[in-house]
Protein backbone atom coordinates (compact mmCIF):
# COMPACT_ATOMS: atom_id res chain seq x y z
CA UNK A 1 0.00 0.00 0.00
CA UNK A 2 1.53 3.57 -1.06
CA UNK A 3 2.39 5.53 1.68
CA UNK A 4 2.58 8.92 -0.49
CA UNK A 5 0.47 11.61 0.75
CA UNK A 6 -1.82 14.42 -0.99
CA UNK A 7 -0.64 18.08 -0.64
CA UNK A 8 -4.17 18.14 1.40
CA UNK A 9 -2.97 15.20 3.87
CA UNK A 10 0.37 16.60 3.98
CA UNK A 11 -1.28 20.02 4.99
CA UNK A 12 -3.79 18.63 7.53
CA UNK A 13 -1.65 16.62 9.32
CA UNK A 14 1.35 19.33 9.55
CA UNK A 15 -1.71 21.39 10.88
CA UNK A 16 -2.52 18.95 13.55
CA UNK A 17 1.19 18.62 14.40
CA UNK A 18 1.93 21.98 14.67
CA UNK A 19 -1.30 22.31 16.99
CA UNK A 20 -0.29 19.23 18.83
CA UNK A 21 3.14 21.11 19.65
CA UNK A 22 1.56 24.80 20.76
CA UNK A 23 -2.00 23.12 21.92
CA UNK A 24 -1.37 24.78 25.73
CA UNK A 25 -0.33 28.15 24.38
CA UNK A 26 -3.45 28.65 21.42
CA UNK A 27 -5.43 27.47 24.65
CA UNK A 28 -3.68 30.11 26.78
CA UNK A 29 -4.54 32.68 24.11
CA UNK A 30 -8.28 31.71 23.23
CA UNK A 31 -8.90 32.26 27.20
CA UNK A 32 -7.14 35.46 27.44
CA UNK A 33 -9.12 36.99 25.05
CA UNK A 34 -12.31 35.67 26.65
CA UNK A 35 -11.05 37.58 29.41
CA UNK A 36 -10.30 40.58 27.85
CA UNK A 37 -14.27 40.79 26.33
CA UNK A 38 -15.57 40.05 29.89
CA UNK A 39 -16.53 36.69 29.05
CA UNK A 40 -15.70 33.49 31.57
CA UNK A 41 -13.36 30.65 31.60
CA UNK A 42 -13.16 27.78 33.92
CA UNK A 43 -11.68 27.50 36.93
CA UNK A 44 -9.55 24.58 36.00
CA UNK A 45 -8.47 26.59 33.24
CA UNK A 46 -7.31 29.60 35.48
CA UNK A 47 -5.73 27.57 37.68
CA UNK A 48 -3.30 25.57 34.13
CA UNK A 49 -2.62 28.64 32.68
CA UNK A 50 -2.26 31.03 35.68
CA UNK A 51 -4.65 33.37 34.73
CA UNK A 52 -7.43 35.28 37.43
CA UNK A 53 -10.70 35.03 37.56
CA UNK A 54 -13.17 38.09 37.09
CA UNK A 55 -14.66 38.36 40.34
CA UNK A 56 -18.52 38.59 40.82
CA UNK A 57 -20.14 41.14 42.51
CA UNK A 58 -21.43 39.77 46.01
CA UNK A 59 -24.93 40.38 46.48
CA UNK A 60 -25.36 42.14 49.42
CA UNK A 61 -28.40 40.38 50.92
CA UNK A 62 -25.69 37.11 50.92
CA UNK A 63 -23.54 38.98 52.22
CA UNK A 64 -25.43 40.54 55.51
CA UNK A 65 -26.68 36.38 55.91
CA UNK A 66 -23.09 35.65 55.85
CA UNK A 67 -21.57 37.88 58.29
CA UNK A 68 -24.67 37.23 61.03
CA UNK A 69 -23.85 33.41 60.44
CA UNK A 70 -19.76 33.69 61.14
CA UNK A 71 -20.54 35.77 63.96
CA UNK A 72 -23.11 33.85 65.92
CA UNK A 73 -22.05 30.23 64.80
CA UNK A 74 -18.81 27.86 64.69
CA UNK A 75 -17.04 28.14 61.36
CA UNK A 76 -17.97 24.78 60.07
CA UNK A 77 -22.01 25.54 60.70
CA UNK A 78 -21.67 28.98 59.34
CA UNK A 79 -20.48 27.44 56.02
CA UNK A 80 -22.56 24.92 55.79
CA UNK A 81 -25.88 27.17 57.03
CA UNK A 82 -24.44 30.06 54.75
CA UNK A 83 -24.32 28.02 51.40
CA UNK A 84 -27.75 26.49 51.89
CA UNK A 85 -29.07 30.42 52.98
CA UNK A 86 -27.05 31.47 49.49
CA UNK A 87 -28.38 29.22 47.42
CA UNK A 88 -31.80 29.94 48.13
CA UNK A 89 -31.20 34.13 48.35
CA UNK A 90 -30.11 33.60 44.59
CA UNK A 91 -32.93 31.31 44.06
CA UNK A 92 -35.31 33.46 44.70
CA UNK A 93 -34.02 36.45 44.15
CA UNK A 94 -35.14 37.66 48.27
CA UNK A 95 -33.96 37.40 51.86
CA UNK A 96 -37.57 37.75 53.06
CA UNK A 97 -38.02 35.13 54.96
CA UNK A 98 -41.08 33.82 53.96
CA UNK A 99 -39.76 33.97 50.32
CA UNK A 100 -37.15 31.77 51.33
CA UNK A 101 -39.41 29.37 52.80
CA UNK A 102 -41.54 28.80 50.54
CA UNK A 103 -38.34 28.61 47.83
CA UNK A 104 -36.70 25.99 50.07
CA UNK A 105 -40.15 23.84 50.39
CA UNK A 106 -40.26 24.12 46.53
CA UNK A 107 -36.73 23.44 45.34
CA UNK A 108 -34.86 21.31 47.82
CA UNK A 109 -35.89 17.72 47.27
CA UNK A 110 -33.87 15.92 49.63
CA UNK A 111 -35.14 15.37 52.93
CA UNK A 112 -32.32 15.68 54.74
CA UNK A 113 -30.77 18.98 53.17
CA UNK A 114 -34.18 20.32 52.99
CA UNK A 115 -33.95 19.99 56.85
CA UNK A 116 -30.89 21.56 57.55
CA UNK A 117 -31.82 24.44 54.64
CA UNK A 118 -34.67 25.38 57.02
CA UNK A 119 -32.59 24.85 60.32
CA UNK A 120 -30.46 27.02 58.99
CA UNK A 121 -33.30 29.65 58.22
CA UNK A 122 -34.53 28.88 61.58
CA UNK A 123 -31.88 30.03 62.85
CA UNK A 124 -31.37 32.95 61.02
CA UNK A 125 -35.21 34.09 61.50
CA UNK A 126 -34.96 34.15 65.18
CA UNK A 127 -37.48 31.26 65.39
CA UNK A 128 -39.75 32.29 62.70
CA UNK A 129 -43.54 31.00 63.87
CA UNK A 130 -44.13 29.33 60.29
CA UNK A 131 -40.31 28.25 59.55
CA UNK A 132 -40.62 26.58 62.88
CA UNK A 133 -43.61 24.70 61.45
CA UNK A 134 -41.94 24.07 58.43
CA UNK A 135 -38.91 22.97 59.60
CA UNK A 136 -40.88 20.48 62.57
CA UNK A 137 -42.27 18.89 59.41
CA UNK A 138 -39.03 18.39 56.96
CA UNK A 139 -37.19 17.06 60.68
CA UNK A 140 -39.95 14.70 60.83
CA UNK A 141 -40.00 13.32 56.94
CA UNK A 142 -36.15 13.57 57.18
CA UNK A 143 -35.96 10.97 59.86
CA UNK A 144 -38.63 8.64 58.12
CA UNK A 145 -36.20 8.97 55.17
CA UNK A 146 -32.57 8.46 56.91
CA UNK A 147 -34.32 5.09 58.67
CA UNK A 148 -35.62 3.65 55.17
CA UNK A 149 -31.89 4.58 54.20
CA UNK A 150 -30.38 2.48 57.43
CA UNK A 151 -32.36 -0.45 56.15
CA UNK A 152 -31.13 -0.79 52.48
CA UNK A 153 -27.83 1.41 52.55
CA UNK A 154 -24.07 -0.18 52.94
CA UNK A 155 -20.58 1.11 54.56
CA UNK A 156 -17.41 -0.11 54.09
CA UNK A 157 -16.27 -1.40 57.45
CA UNK A 158 -14.19 1.83 59.29
CA UNK A 159 -11.34 -0.38 59.64
CA UNK A 160 -10.83 -1.13 55.93
CA UNK A 161 -11.79 2.53 54.96
CA UNK A 162 -8.46 3.10 56.89
CA UNK A 163 -6.56 0.58 55.59
CA UNK A 164 -7.03 1.82 52.04
CA UNK A 165 -5.73 5.34 53.10
CA UNK A 166 -2.32 3.90 54.52
CA UNK A 167 -1.86 1.78 51.33
CA UNK A 168 -2.40 4.70 49.13
CA UNK A 169 -1.25 7.94 50.74
CA UNK A 170 2.42 7.95 52.11
CA UNK A 171 3.86 7.78 55.56
CA UNK A 172 3.35 10.99 57.19
CA UNK A 173 0.59 12.10 55.23
CA UNK A 174 -2.08 14.82 56.15
CA UNK A 175 -4.53 11.75 55.10
CA UNK A 176 -3.21 9.23 57.23
CA UNK A 177 -2.87 11.69 60.01
CA UNK A 178 -6.56 12.65 59.70
CA UNK A 179 -7.75 8.94 59.87
CA UNK A 180 -5.73 8.23 63.17
CA UNK A 181 -7.43 12.06 64.87
CA UNK A 182 -10.66 10.43 63.42
CA UNK A 183 -10.26 7.14 65.21
CA UNK A 184 -9.44 9.34 68.35
CA UNK A 185 -12.22 11.51 68.10
CA UNK A 186 -14.79 10.90 65.77
CA UNK A 187 -15.50 14.92 65.07
CA UNK A 188 -17.73 16.33 62.55
CA UNK A 189 -15.96 18.96 60.52
CA UNK A 190 -14.15 20.50 63.38
CA UNK A 191 -10.03 19.44 62.75
CA UNK A 192 -9.53 22.24 60.01
CA UNK A 193 -8.99 25.43 62.27
CA UNK A 194 -6.84 23.80 65.44
CA UNK A 195 -4.11 26.04 66.52
CA UNK A 196 -1.04 24.95 67.69
CA UNK A 197 0.39 26.62 71.00
CA UNK A 198 2.44 25.60 73.51
CA UNK A 199 3.43 27.10 77.05
CA UNK A 200 4.92 30.28 75.54
CA UNK A 201 2.12 30.55 72.91
CA UNK A 202 -1.43 31.44 73.62
CA UNK A 203 -3.71 30.04 71.00
CA UNK A 204 -6.01 32.64 69.60
CA UNK A 205 -9.11 30.44 68.74
CA UNK A 206 -11.37 28.01 70.52
CA UNK A 207 -10.00 25.17 68.83
CA UNK A 208 -6.01 24.29 69.95
CA UNK A 209 -3.46 21.29 70.29
CA UNK A 210 -0.71 22.07 72.77
CA UNK A 211 2.28 20.82 71.21
CA UNK A 212 4.11 20.21 74.32
CA UNK A 213 1.73 18.67 76.48
CA UNK A 214 -0.66 16.91 73.62
CA UNK A 215 -3.76 18.38 74.54
CA UNK A 216 -6.35 18.74 71.97
CA UNK A 217 -9.12 21.14 72.70
CA UNK A 218 -12.14 21.52 70.94
CA UNK A 219 -14.07 24.27 72.14
CA UNK A 220 -16.15 25.35 69.08
CA UNK A 221 -18.01 22.75 67.26
CA UNK A 222 -21.97 22.40 66.42
CA UNK A 223 -23.25 20.58 69.68
CA UNK A 224 -20.80 22.13 72.48
CA UNK A 225 -23.94 23.87 73.82
CA UNK A 226 -25.64 20.39 75.02
CA UNK A 227 -22.11 18.28 75.11
CA UNK A 228 -19.38 20.56 76.14
CA UNK A 229 -16.17 21.07 74.88
CA UNK A 230 -14.23 17.94 73.45
CA UNK A 231 -10.86 17.83 75.62
CA UNK A 232 -8.00 14.69 75.08
CA UNK A 233 -5.02 14.26 75.43
CA UNK A 234 -3.00 12.41 72.50
CA UNK A 235 -0.92 9.89 72.89
CA UNK A 236 2.68 10.47 71.94
CA UNK A 237 3.29 8.08 69.06
CA UNK A 238 -0.04 10.13 67.07
CA UNK A 239 1.90 13.33 68.15
CA UNK A 240 5.34 12.72 66.58
CA UNK A 241 3.52 12.37 63.86
CA UNK A 242 2.36 16.04 63.48
CA UNK A 243 4.43 18.98 62.05
CA UNK A 244 5.01 21.26 64.93
CA UNK A 245 6.57 23.75 62.66
CA UNK A 246 2.89 24.80 61.36
CA UNK A 247 0.37 27.36 62.43
CA UNK A 248 -2.81 25.06 62.16
CA UNK A 249 -3.04 20.93 62.72
CA UNK A 250 -4.19 21.19 58.83
CA UNK A 251 -2.99 23.77 56.48
CA UNK A 252 -4.16 24.77 53.09
CA UNK A 253 -1.02 26.88 52.56
CA UNK A 254 1.84 27.85 54.92
CA UNK A 255 0.26 29.32 57.70
CA UNK A 256 -3.54 29.38 56.49
CA UNK A 257 -6.12 27.12 58.11
CA UNK A 258 -7.59 24.30 55.77
CA UNK A 259 -11.05 25.65 57.20
CA UNK A 260 -13.68 23.07 56.02
CA UNK A 261 -12.23 19.76 55.39
CA UNK A 262 -15.40 18.19 53.85
CA UNK A 263 -13.74 17.95 50.07
CA UNK A 264 -10.39 16.76 51.62
CA UNK A 265 -12.42 13.79 53.34
CA UNK A 266 -14.15 12.99 49.81
CA UNK A 267 -10.88 13.27 47.82
CA UNK A 268 -9.09 11.33 50.40
CA UNK A 269 -11.89 8.53 49.99
CA UNK A 270 -12.28 8.42 46.43
CA UNK A 271 -8.29 8.53 45.39
CA UNK A 272 -8.10 5.56 47.74
CA UNK A 273 -10.88 3.87 46.39
CA UNK A 274 -13.57 3.80 49.74
CA UNK A 275 -16.00 5.68 48.23
CA UNK A 276 -16.71 7.96 45.17
CA UNK A 277 -19.12 10.37 46.92
CA UNK A 278 -17.42 9.77 50.52
CA UNK A 279 -18.33 12.93 52.84
CA UNK A 280 -17.21 13.26 56.77
CA UNK A 281 -20.54 11.86 57.29
CA UNK A 282 -19.49 9.23 55.40
CA UNK A 283 -16.90 8.35 57.35
CA UNK A 284 -19.29 9.18 60.52
CA UNK A 285 -21.69 6.23 59.28
CA UNK A 286 -19.05 3.89 58.81
CA UNK A 287 -17.57 4.50 62.21
CA UNK A 288 -20.81 4.33 64.71
CA UNK A 289 -21.54 1.10 61.77
CA UNK A 290 -18.49 -0.43 62.56
CA UNK A 291 -18.25 0.29 66.58
CA UNK A 292 -21.95 -1.69 66.58
CA UNK A 293 -21.58 -3.99 64.19
CA UNK A 294 -23.30 -7.42 65.13
CA UNK A 295 -24.03 -8.20 68.49
CA UNK A 296 -22.63 -5.19 70.35
CA UNK A 297 -25.70 -3.42 69.21
CA UNK A 298 -27.56 -4.60 72.35
CA UNK A 299 -24.53 -3.37 74.40
CA UNK A 300 -26.04 -1.08 76.62
CA UNK A 301 -23.19 0.72 77.72
CA UNK A 302 -21.15 0.61 74.02
CA UNK A 303 -24.04 2.66 73.01
CA UNK A 304 -23.74 5.04 75.79
CA UNK A 305 -20.06 5.40 75.60
CA UNK A 306 -20.06 5.84 71.63
CA UNK A 307 -23.11 8.64 71.57
CA UNK A 308 -20.90 10.31 73.95
CA UNK A 309 -17.61 9.98 71.71
CA UNK A 310 -19.55 11.06 68.70
CA UNK A 311 -21.57 14.13 70.46
CA UNK A 312 -24.73 13.04 69.22
CA UNK A 313 -27.98 11.77 70.92
CA UNK A 314 -29.28 8.30 70.87
CA UNK A 315 -32.03 8.79 68.17
CA UNK A 316 -29.93 9.99 66.32
CA UNK A 317 -26.49 7.24 66.45
CA UNK A 318 -29.76 5.03 65.70
CA UNK A 319 -29.96 6.57 62.21
CA UNK A 320 -26.25 6.26 61.51
CA UNK A 321 -26.29 3.06 61.44
CA UNK A 322 -25.84 1.07 58.31
CA UNK A 323 -25.13 -2.33 57.15
CA UNK A 324 -21.38 -3.51 56.57
CA UNK A 325 -20.12 -4.00 52.91
CA UNK A 326 -18.69 -7.77 52.86
CA UNK A 327 -15.02 -7.46 52.79
CA UNK A 328 -14.97 -11.04 51.62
Amino acid sequence: MSSHQSPAEKNRNAVAKHYEAHKDDVLKRKAEARLAKGLGITKATAEKFGLEMPSKPEDPRVVKMQTWMNDNKTASTAKMYGSQLKRAITGADSDVVADLRKWIGLNVANPNTQRTALQALLCYSGEDADVLAAYQAADEAASEYNIQRSFEEEVMPFNIIKEKVFEHFPEGSDQGLYMDLYELIPTRDDLGNVELCSKDHKPESENWLRTDTRELHIGRHKTVGKYGSIHVKLPKKLMDLIPTDRKYLFEKSEGKAFGSMSKFVGDMLKTCGAHNKGSINYLRHSYASTELSGSKIKDTEKRRELFVKMLHSPLTQLKYLRALESTA
